[in-house]
């Protein structure tokens, strides 16, 4: 059989508090509500005044404990917190919502405007807020307002973003983007280290991490549009994706472990090249990188280096199949 509730003490909910009281009675086959009111009044920690007349309902005892200080400072601890409420994709929503929406009632934010003004403070950075505003400027429903906000943190959450962890897959291939464990030079330049494609089966030397080129002004987590320019930094070897800067009918894709313009690239939809796609760039896209300084894209092919592994070059104009990256 349950344990009887707790004593009330100031910190709980009352409204919650007596809905516990009252379950704990019928559970124990006590339907009479002066039994109930009075076993309540004893479960009342003595430091809250309760007067010898008055109490006759539970509506009277709830309004009683409403009346303390204790509940006045959970309804401002619970603004407080509602204020600064922030929405973690690692977080499932449903109970994020759920959260939020227990804090507006125990701050007694119930008008639907105020509701969406703390939604809005609630989202992850600005850009998504202003995505998220534009949807809900007109709406009047929170239930609706709800569902929009759960459609636009899903929609965050495949955004590719400065400081992402990414593979890339080469479309046709199936192989995945890669580098070894450690820095390979190059014959002729030491700095250089070769990629290659190498398996169907992501393993830890496939992962780059997707960062801003020097001097931009991007912070980590900031969304990145297509057309941006990005560099690419194996997470393994913290060295940088690589492109030689001449107009070369073929050139080799390497790894650099020096800041330098030849590691910046352009990220491209392969459906639209063109410098005409405002959106953002998703994870399962289907892209294009293109060299900033020799505009020669990424692609690879089914040769193999002396290694074994696919070949990775840099060549043509990113309008075929071998170019694509997703």
């Amino acid at each position: 059989m349950d344990s009887s509730p707790p004593k009330y003490n100031g910190t709980q909910n009352p409204e919650e508090w007596l809905k516990e009281f009252r379950f704990f009675c019928l559970l124990r086959g006590i339907h009479e509500e002066h039994e109930m009111l009075e076993l309540a009044l004893l479960k009342i920690d003595n430091t809250i005044p309760i007067p010898k007349e008055g109490i006759s309902s539970f509506s009277d005892l709830s309004n009683l404990l409403k009346d303390h200080v204790t509940y006045t400072l959970q309804c401002k601890v619970a603004f407080e917190e509602l204020k600064g409420i922030k929405y973690n994709v690692d977080v499932n929503i449903v109970d994020f919502i759920a959260k939020f929406l227990s804090l507006c009632a125990n701050s007694h934010v119930i008008n639907v405007q105020d509701q969406k003004t703390c939604l809005v403070q609630a989202c992850p950075d600005d850009v998504v807020r202003d995505i998220f505003i534009n949807k809900i400027k007109k709406q009047p429903s929170m239930h609706r307002v709800i569902e929009i906000f759960h459609d636009t943190m899903t929609e965050y959450k495949s955004q590719i973003r400065y400081g992402s962890r990414v593979a890339l897959k080469h479309v046709v291939t199936s192989q995945y983007l890669s580098h070894g464990k450690k820095h390979k030079p190059d014959p002729l330049r030491a700095n250089l280290s070769e990629v290659f494609c190498s398996s169907w089966k992501r393993s830890e030397n496939d992962v780059w991490i997707v960062t801003a080129t020097y001097g931009q002004n991007k912070a980590p987590g900031d969304p990145i549009f297509f057309n941006s320019m990005i560099q690419l930094v194996h997470e393994k070897t913290r060295e940088a994706l690589f492109g030689d800067e001449g107009q070369l009918n073929l050139s080799g894709a390497w790894v650099w472990t020096l800041t330098d313009p030849r590691t910046n690239w352009i990220v491209q939809s392969h459906d639209l090249l063109h410098y005409d796609n405002p959106d953002y760039v998703m994870d399962g896209d289907i892209i294009t990188l293109r060299h900033n300084l020799n505009k020669m894209s990424l692609q690879s092919h089914e040769f193999k280096n002396s290694d074994g592994n696919q070949e990775v070059i840099i060549h043509g104009d990113g309008q075929g199949d071998i170019h694509k990256v997703q």
